[in-house]
């Protein structure tokens, strides 16, 4: 059996010695994936940045970006759109 040691598993076989092994985390969850992205974006923008938001979808990152870089930055949003005749 083994014991847990913050990130790790000490494991003590019958045969001797130890061993120290690293656990497995579980996948993260689509939560806790869309909360480190949001995370990211309060952490890294400023006030005075240009963000391109290419695939901008109805706008929701494009309001959260626009909070934190104007009035100095902008914002602008795309998304792309097929049009018969024009690409594959």
């Amino acid at each position: 059996m083994g014991s847990p040691v913050g990130d790790w598993l000490l494991l003590v076989p019958a045969t001797g010695g130890t061993f120290l092994v690293r656990r497995r985390r579980p996948p993260a969850s689509y939560h806790d994936a869309e909360r480190a992205e949001y995370t990211f974006y309060i952490s890294y923008l400023r006030s005075g940045m240009v963000v391109f938001d290419v695939g901008a979808n109805v706008g929701e990152l494009t309001t959260l970006f626009s909070h934190f870089v104007t009035p100095a930055g902008s914002v602008h949003a795309f998304e792309p759109t097929w049009q018969p005749g024009i690409g594959g």
